[in-house]
């Protein structure tokens, strides 16, 4: 199995993961989403998720991930 890199953030609304993984990969940091469940499918059908959302990042950018995130709160 390929491995996914870190869960660094869970999100359960899709404009706050979009601002999320832009101000990721806009400091450098290759970011990427997963759903649970059907999430993606209602996504697709209604625009919004009822599912959380993971933001993984590499597991060499955990910690420059997690400051970034810690500033934004």
């Amino acid at each position: 199995m390929k491995d996914i890199g870190v869960c660094v953030y869970i999100s359960y609304d899709s404009i706050e993961t979009a601002r999320i993984i832009r101000l990721l990969e806009s400091a450098g940091i290759p970011a990427y989403i997963k759903e649970d469940g059907p999430g993606e499918l209602f996504r697709l059908y209604s625009g919004h998720s009822y599912s959380p959302t993971r933001i993984f990042v590499p597991e060499s950018a955990q910690e420059d991930a997690r400051i970034l995130l810690e500033e934004l709160e």
